[in-house]
C-alpha cells in the first residue's frame, strides 16, 4: 500500500498492475488513466465508486477489470468495457447492480463475476 498518492504514478508508462482501495485517492488515481497503456489488471473495490470512469476504455491491454464492493455502482457502460477488447475476466461483486446493460457482449469475456441478483435479471 502506498500512503499517499504518487505524483509520479500517471509517468510510470510500464505499469501493468494498479490495485486502488482508498476512496480518497479514488479521483486523483482515475485521472492518470488514460496514460497507463500497459495496465493489463485494474482493482478498484471498497472506494464508493459511483460510475465506471469513461477513461477505463482507453486501457486497450487490460485483462482483468475487478469493480467489487462499490456501493453506489448500480450500471456499468457497455460502450467502455466494449472498447476492452484483450478483457479476459470481469469481476462486478457486491455492487447496486441489478440488471446488465444490453450491448455488454459478455460471451466474448471468458470469466464474468457478478453477484447472482445481478445474473437473474440477465438482459
Amino acid at each position: 500500500h502506498i500512503p499517499g498518492f504518487p505524483a509520479e504514478l500517471g509517468s510510470l508508462k510500464e505499469l501493468v498492475l494498479l490495485h486502488i482501495d482508498n476512496e480518497a485517492r479514488l479521483a486523483a488515481m482515475l485521472r492518470t488513466l488514460p496514460v497507463l497503456r500497459s495496465l493489463t489488471r485494474l482493482r478498484i473495490a471498497n472506494c464508493a465508486l459511483a460510475e465506471l470512469p469513461a477513461e477505463v476504455g482507453a486501457l486497450a491491454n487490460l485483462e482483468v477489470l475487478e469493480l467489487s464492493h462499490n456501493k453506489g455502482l448500480k450500471t456499468l457502460p457497455a460502450d467502455a468495457i466494449g472498447k476492452l477488447r484483450t478483457l479476459r475476466t470481469l469481476v462486478v461483486e457486491g455492487n447496486a447492480i441489478a440488471k446488465l446493460p444490453k450491448g455488454l457482449d459478455l460471451d466474448r469475456i471468458p470469466e464474468v463475476r457478478f453477484d447472482e441478483k445481478a445474473l437473474q435479471r440477465r438482459p
